[in-house]
């Protein structure tokens, strides 16, 4: 024969009863999860990528501060890779005549495969918010207390490609 027991849980109706009777009151836990809610529909950047001859479909790509998401649209179906930011270690951009292409590198997960078909200054801004990104988690930087334009002004001039001049040869 079955035994009824064990533990059941009911909320309480107000916070205001719940301090009077003794219950236990919610954890800071429950303040960083709310934010790390809010801040995970914090998006920094959305491109897509333009059809072609032999791919009549536009992938796409989101980047928030804790994940890159690429979406690939096929006929029937559509697949999504996230990827933490941790497992980046670097993003490259080949351009070509109106076109470019990022390829990113991986730790840990496998390799996606090259995004193709973006338009030149969407990849250039793709892989600065990406280097960026990544620095930022490889410095163990805390990006959650700025505001989603100061966020993106910053990521991009950390993510820029400073080219020496042959004067400046300073480190």
């Amino acid at each position: 024969m079955a035994s009824n027991s064990g533990t059941v849980y009911i909320n309480s109706p107000s916070k205001d009863k719940a301090k009077s009777e003794g219950q236990p009151q919610p954890r800071e836990s429950n303040n960083k999860l709310e934010e790390l809610v809010h801040r995970s529909g914090y998006v920094i950047f959305e491109t897509s990528t333009r059809p072609s001859l032999f791919n009549v479909f536009s992938d796409k790509i989101i980047i928030t501060p804790s994940r890159l998401t690429i979406t690939k649209q096929g006929l029937f179906n559509k697949d999504e890779y996230p990827m933490a930011i941790e497992n980046i270690t670097n993003a490259r951009m080949f351009s070509h005549f109106s076109r470019a292409s990022i390829t990113i590198e991986t730790f840990g997960i496998p390799k996606p495969e090259p995004i193709t078909n973006l338009r030149i200054e969407d990849a250039r801004k793709l892989r600065r918010y990406i280097l960026a990104l990544v620095e930022c988690k490889k410095a163990g930087i805390d990006l959650s207390n700025m505001n989603l334009e100061e966020l993106r002004d910053k990521l991009l001039e950390i993510g820029t490609v400073r080219h020496s001049s042959e004067e400046d040869h300073s480190f």
